[in-house]
């Protein structure tokens, strides 16, 4: 049979959300340090870090550097997770199951609930609103598994923490059985 491979796991930058973390904090630092420049305004001078312009700075700093410790932890915890299982599949330590799609449970639009299918005897099961590793891509918002497709997944059981998250995705697309290519939308 011939597969067309829909995903593959990619080494994993920093997130969003870690960025506006930080760019968070780093405004805030930048408020309270500026605010020892305001003289005799009453913004945030005398009401939680004392009167002094000194007592005031310090506090900025020691902000600036809680931001930069929560800010490391947030990427460590990011792209640990993605490069285990990126390392797993790079390195072959994995496992491939192939045939059709059983069981299927779409995710609802709205979430709540996580996709949900097996091949074989192996279940799989992912959610659209995951930011880990791995396929997430739901079916309700235009993911390509379907019931009764014929795929083949290469999974790790225990890159993420987490049971069979899928590495790889090949399917073979419903009414596409050829060695031919799929066949191509031009807009």
């Amino acid at each position: 049979m011939n597969y067309f491979t829909v995903y593959q796991i990619a080494p994993k930058g920093i997130s969003g959300f870690a960025l506006a973390s930080l760019l968070l904090m780093l405004l805030v630092c930048c408020v309270i340090y500026l605010s020892s420049y305001l003289n005799g305004k009453k913004l945030i001078r005398g009401v939680v870090f004392g009167s002094g312009k000194k007592a005031i700075r310090i506090w900025a700093m020691a902000f600036a550097g809680l931001a930069t410790i929560i800010f490391s932890l947030i990427v460590w915890s990011e792209l640990s997770a993605s490069s285990s299982c990126y390392a797993a599949f790079k390195s072959g330590h994995y496992s491939v199951v192939e045939g059709k799609v059983e069981d299927f449970q779409p995710m609802p639009y709205s979430g709540h609930a996580y996709e949900q299918f097996r091949v074989g005897n192996v279940r799989f099961a992912y959610t659209e609103f995951s930011d880990g590793p791995g396929f997430n891509h739901t079916s309700s918002h235009g993911g390509p598994i379907t019931a009764g497709m014929n795929v083949r997944i290469s999974y790790s059981e225990e890159c993420n923490g987490t049971v069979n998250t899928i590495l790889k995705l090949e399917v073979v697309p419903p009414g596409w059985e050829s060695p031919k290519a799929p066949p191509t939308s031009v807009h």
